[in-house]
């Protein structure tokens, strides 16, 4: 399976494959069917610099503590009582009033800028109400 080293000192990715793992900064193991295609696709440098962007940045969101949440999404017909918070209660009012049918199941999380997470029991509890509850992650 393939190593590179991932290089951003001029301000743009770099990479070189190394024939043998070695550690240091910027050392990362690549699946090998990423960079099979990779090979394949050269020519296309932004996409592989995202690709590379990620890999650099993986080992630090590792490290860094993620907020965790659950998104509340309003369907027709759900039950609104059963939403812990007024403040959702109105949001998600205003997301079924302007549902358009036919669009995506996800037309407005009723949580607005108020994420928390949601015990299992409480998503439980909404699923059965009617609603759309995923959890969710993001690097504060």
């Amino acid at each position: 399976m393939p190593y590179v080293e991932i290089d951003f000192r001029d301000g743009h990715y770099t990479v070189r494959v190394l024939a043998t793992p070695v550690a240091g900064p910027g050392v990362r193991y690549v699946e090998g069917r990423v960079y099979d295609a990779w090979l394949v696709h050269l020519q296309q440098s932004a996409v592989f610099e995202a690709l590379w962007r990620a890999y650099d940045n993986e080992p630090r969101l590792m490290q860094e503590k993620l907020h965790e949440f659950t998104c509340v999404y309003p369907q027709p017909g759900c039950d609104l009582t059963a939403l812990p918070h007024a403040e959702w209660r109105i949001v998600a009012s205003t997301i079924v009033t302007n549902y358009k049918l036919g669009s995506s199941k996800y037309q407005g999380c009723c949580c607005g800028h108020t994420h928390v997470k949601l015990d299992d029991a409480q998503v439980t509890a909404l699923r059965a109400a009617g609603f759309i509850v995923e959890h969710d992650a993001e690097v504060p």
